[in-house]
């Protein structure tokens, strides 16, 4: 239930990576969204976070896909243990 986004952040190491993920997840939780009936609620959002590392043993895709599904293996932990939240993964190499 819900939809996913991919945010890369080049260059950026794994803690300045979970502080951006952090105000992300606050700037969400603390904003009303506003429906289009009117209403407001509020939404939370869970962020599986991982970090890329060069490898020269597989290609460039290759290193894209396990990257991708590091932090999807993380995000699906956030969701499972309660959402809105942050679960670092295993680095994809």
């Amino acid at each position: 239930g819900g939809e996913e986004f991919v945010v890369a952040l080049p260059k950026c190491s794994l803690g300045e990576a979970r502080a951006v993920a952090e105000r992300l997840r606050f700037a969400m939780k603390d904003a009303p969204f506003v429906l289009p009936n009117g209403s407001a609620t509020h939404v939370t959002i869970s962020i599986g976070l991982t970090l890329a590392m060069a490898n020269s043993a597989v290609s460039q895709d290759v290193m894209v896909e396990m990257t991708l599904g590091a932090a999807d293996d993380a995000l699906m932990v956030s969701k499972s243990e309660g959402r809105n939240k942050i679960t670092l993964g295993r680095s994809a190499a």
